[in-house]
């Protein structure tokens, strides 16, 4: 699935995601959150491992100066909804370069989604304080101490360095890969209320834009039982 913005590529179980959105630090609009999203959703990717096209996802951008900017503020229609795009695809690892710096400014532009919070119980409480309250900013070395990254590779090494995790993820036994991020999931990071209102508004959306609530409907107005699949 590509457009302009969001390329994905699958090869031997691992889909790498690139966004190709070429502006200063490649913010993330709505559409483009869309999209991502559309890669994950797609079928026969990250839903039953054993029979899945693609068990690992490498994201990327095109763009060397910066990886994303975040959600475009000029973009009405982003709001709080970057955390569509991956919430509840499963655990995530991060690679990145020497010149890198992490950081996140909610605060400098006086802007609070509530999704940042999530922050506090994947890092140190004091880190993650710091991280959020103040737009500190991290270089490579500290993001690695801190564990907001996981390893640092030289430069233009960083993807090269997340594909060969991939390969090892995607050759592992598809239980227990599947076991261990439903665990994660559900045990060692509780999603913030933001992430739960996230989810809980994707699954109602989905809910919403499904063809059987329209089928449901229409049934409804024209009086008869409406035709459901598996009915």
């Amino acid at each position: 699935m590509n457009n302009d913005v969001v390329l994905s590529e699958s090869t031997d179980h691992i889909v790498t995601i690139t966004i190709n959105r070429h502006d200063e630090v490649n913010p993330l609009r709505g559409q483009d959150v869309s999209e991502l999203r559309k890669v994950f959703d797609r079928p026969k990717v990250f839903d039953r491992l054993e029979d899945a096209d693609d068990r690992v996802a490498v994201l990327t951008t095109a763009d060397d100066k910066a990886f994303s900017g975040g959600a475009d503020l000029t973009d009405p229609s982003v709001g709080p909804d970057p955390c569509v795009a991956a919430c509840d695809v499963g655990n995530e690892l991060a690679a990145v370069v020497p010149n890198t710096d992490v950081l996140y400014l909610e605060t400098h532009v006086k802007f609070c989604g509530g999704l940042l919070t999530g922050v506090a119980d994947r890092l140190p409480h004091k880190i993650a304080g710091d991280f959020t309250l103040t737009g500190a900013r991290s270089d490579a070395l500290r993001a690695n101490e801190t564990g907001m990254v996981n390893r640092v590779t030289p430069v233009g090494e960083h993807v090269a360095a997340s594909m060969d995790c991939a390969d090892i993820i995607g050759d592992g036994s598809s239980i227990a890969i599947g076991t261990i991020n439903q665990f994660v999931r559900d045990t060692e990071t509780p999603l913030s209320p933001s992430e739960e209102q996230t989810v809980g508004r994707r699954d109602l959306l989905a809910s919403k834009r499904s063809g059987e609530q329209k089928e449901g409907a229409m049934a409804f107005v024209e009086k008869r039982k409406p035709m459901l699949r598996g009915r």
